[in-house]
């Protein structure tokens, strides 16, 4: 990792389990012990590792984040955090009352720890019979909260890095083939770029509003 001149190394707390309560104690003490050896190794090198709230323990809530954080304590531990997860990742504490946690919510209560931030966006649509759909948008399009995010890091001098995740559909024209590799090929590169060009305009919105407010840099209320 030195010899790469890599500073951040994103990272995961496991797979949530699916036929298994997946945060007894005893399952934690064997996740925070893993995760400890490798923010370990991580601090030994001179890397952060970055958790990202992905579909693994630390995704359940933010509950969950703030434990594993309290239980794996270094300063090599940083975290990752995608606008878009939550949005398709049912609350531990009430999955059936509240099936897509707050994008909002989640970032709010573990925002002093971020290093990172990936963009994400999307809504997800739960049926009457439980089932599940997520569409992905274009970034502000979606239920993430992606604008109210960005605004409120800009405004507390957020200076990490932004990285995009689309996971969209690719946007097909009138008359495409889509069994053509070459057009799949072409208009996900288009998707992306077009993804990339309207974060770019969000972002720069959101600089707009914090230059006429005066609060470039100041710590916002919740």
């Amino acid at each position: 990792m030195r010899k790469l001149g890599i500073k951040m190394l994103r990272g995961m707390s496991f797979l949530v389990p699916k036929d298994e309560t997946p945060d007894t104690p005893e399952l934690e003490a064997i996740i925070f012990a893993k995760l400890n050896t490798l923010v370990r190794i991580c601090a030994d090198h001179g890397v952060r590792y970055g958790h990202e709230n992905c579909m693994n323990y630390g995704g359940l809530s933010y509950r969950h984040t703030l434990k594993l954080l309290e239980r794996v304590k270094s300063p090599a531990l940083t975290l990752v955090f995608d606008t878009g997860n939550p949005v398709f990742t049912p609350d531990r504490d009430d999955p059936v009352a509240r099936p897509s946690q707050s994008s909002w919510e989640f970032y709010r209560n573990v925002r002093e720890f971020i290093g990172y931030v990936h963009i994400k966006d999307g809504i997800m649509q739960v049926g009457p019979d439980g089932s599940r759909n997520m569409t992905f948008t274009f970034p502000g399009e979606g239920a993430g909260e992606v604008a109210k995010i960005v605004g409120d890091l800009l405004a507390r001098g957020y200076d990490g890095g932004f990285s995009i995740e689309p996971h969209m559909t690719p946007l097909f024209q009138p008359g495409d083939n889509r069994d053509d590799p070459r057009i799949q090929a072409l208009r996900r590169r288009e998707t992306y770029v077009e993804y990339g060009r309207r974060f770019e305009r969000l972002l720069a919105a959101e600089k707009v509003k914090l230059h006429a407010a005066g609060t470039s840099g100041a710590v916002t209320g919740a």
